[in-house]
C-alpha cells in the first residue's frame, strides 16, 4: 500500500502475523478437507461407488456419463496430459524444497553470524539477539515444511495409484467403439429397475459431491477475503479506543 510509510512498524509487523497466521490456518483447514476427500472418494471406490449404480443407466454397455468423462480427458490429451502435469507437479515440489532449504540455510546462517559478532564484540555488540528478531519467519518457516511434507505425501500417493493402475487406465485412450466392444453388453429386458434405496443412495451421493465441492469455495471465498481484509487499518482504529 502507498500509505504504508505512514503506519508503524510495529503495527505493519503485528498485522503481517495476524495475516501469516489467518493463512495457515485457512491452509490447514484445505489440507484436512481435501484430505477427508481423498478417503472418502477411495472408501467408495471400494464399494464400487458410483460406478456400480452408473452401470445401472441406460440402454447397455458403458454408460454415457463415464463416456462423457473419457471423452473430456481425451479432449485435454489423454494420458500424456495427466503424465506431463505430473511431472510439473513433482518439479515444482523440487523447486519447493530448494527455495525452502535455501531460506532456512539463510536463517541458520544469520544466527551464527549473530553469535560470533556478539561473542566477537560482547558488551558492544548491543542489536536484538537474532533469535528474537527471526521469531516470526522461524514460525512460518515451520509451516511452509508441514505443508511440503503433506503435498510429497500426496504426490507420492498420486504417482503409486498412476503406476499401479497404468494398464487400466491406458483405456482411456481407446476409441468409444473399441471400448464398448471390451464391455459385456446386457440388454435392457436383463436390467432389473431401479430400486428406491438406489435411487435414495444416487441421491446421498450426490449431496456429498455438493458437500465437497463447498467445503473449498469457502475456504476459496474465506482466502479472498483475507486478501481483502485492511488488518493495519483495523490494528490502528483499535489502538485509538
Amino acid at each position: 500500500s502507498p500509505f504504508s510509510v505512514l503506519v508503524p512498524a510495529k503495527t505493519q509487523e503485528m498485522a503481517s502475523r495476524i495475516k501469516q497466521e489467518e493463512k495457515d490456518v485457512l491452509a490447514n483447514k484445505r489440507a484436512h478437507g481435501e484430505g477427508k476427500a481423498e478417503e472418502i472418494r477411495e472408501k467408495l471406490q471400494s464399494l464400487n461407488l458410483p460406478a456400480a449404480l452408473e452401470a445401472r443407466e441406460g440402454k447397455g454397455g458403458i454408460p454415457e456419463s463415464i463416456l462423457s468423462r473419457v471423452a473430456a480427458i481425451q479432449a485435454k490429451g489423454g494420458m500424456e496430459h495427466i503424465d506431463n502435469m505430473l511431472k510439473q507437479v513433482l518439479a515444482a515440489q523440487d523447486k519447493a524444497w530448494e527455495l525452502f532449504n535455501a531460506t532456512k540455510g539463510s536463517l541458520e546462517q544469520e544466527l551464527r553470524d549473530d553469535e560470533k559478532l556478539k561473542n566477537d564484540f560482547g558488551g558492544r555488540w548491543t542489536r536484538a539477539p537474532s533469535k528474537e528478531l527471526t521469531v516470526d519467519f522461524s514460525g512460518q518457516l515451520s509451516n511452509v515444511e508441514g505443508y511440503l511434507k503433506r503435498a510429497a505425501r500426496a504426490d507420492e500417493k498420486l504417482s503409486n495409484k498412476r503406476k499401479k493402475e497404468a494398464e487400466s487406465m491406458e483405456l482411456v485412450l481407446l476409441p468409444k467403439t473399441t471400448l464398448e466392444q471390451k464391455v459385456p453388453q446386457v440388454s435392457v429386458e436383463a436390467k432389473e429397475p431401479e430400486t428406491p434405496e438406489a435411487t435414495e443412495l444416487k441421491t446421498d451421493l450426490a449431496k456429498l459431491n455438493q458437500i465437497i465441492e463447498a467445503r473449498g469455495k469457502i475456504i476459496d471465498l474465506a482466502e479472498k477475503k483475507l486478501e481483502e481484509q485492511e488488518v493495519e487499518t483495523l490494528l490502528l482504529q483499535d489502538e485509538q479506543k
